[in-house]
């Protein structure tokens, strides 16, 4: 198994598995025509259509790529999704410990109130990356004024997406600090 260290990020780590391998692996093998039979809708005849770096079905509209796909196929959060296609891959995900003077502070210094806010920031992270690619992706170099702020920042949703999922304590507490992050990520709970 090949070891990845903490500061790796899970997504981008995936993201070099071609999504043929990953539909292969958790559904089934493409025809000729590069299709399958879609698992979020019932058909006939295959409707989801296989690209290399992820999937459209014409059926019922389900578009994304690997960590999409795995993700509603296993009714689970895209970080969950990420572990179990790393994990049918062979790439260990290994978190490092920090160094002893920060970890006896660790657990100790985050309240449940910025745990909740992690789990919420992330979804929201991951949400606008999303977005922000689909919306690169359908409108190319024609992005609309009003999505532009979002499309610029795809990395930089991506970075904090990382650092959420993978990241120190102190990391996401920095996060948290940061007026800019809380307002991109701000949760409608």
């Amino acid at each position: 198994m090949n070891n990845v260290s903490q500061k790796t990020n899970i997504f981008q780590l995936i993201k070099d598995i071609p999504f043929p391998e990953v539909v292969r692996i958790f559904h089934q093998e493409p025809n000729r025509a590069n299709k399958v039979p879609c698992p979020f809708h019932s058909e006939n005849n295959p409707s989801c259509h296989v690209y290399l770096d992820g999937f459209k079905c014409f059926g019922c509209g389900a578009v994304g790529d690997g960590v999409d796909f795995v993700s509603k196929l296993e009714n689970v959060n895209p970080l969950e999704a990420a572990k179990a296609i790393a994990q049918k891959f062979g790439l260990q995900f290994d978190r490092v410990d920090p160094p002893a003077t920060r970890s006896r502070k660790r657990l100790a210094s985050l309240s449940k109130a910025l745990q909740q806010w992690r789990q919420k920031a992330f979804l929201q992270a991951v949400k606008l990356r999303d977005l922000s690619k689909k919306a690169l992706q359908h409108y190319r170099l024609e992005v609309p004024d009003r999505l532009l702020p979002a499309v610029h920042r795809v990395e930089l949703f991506e970075h904090w997406a990382d650092i959420l999922a993978t990241g120190t304590d102190a990391e996401v507490l920095e996060l948290f600090k940061d007026p800019e992050v809380r307002r991109w990520l701000k949760s409608k709970s």
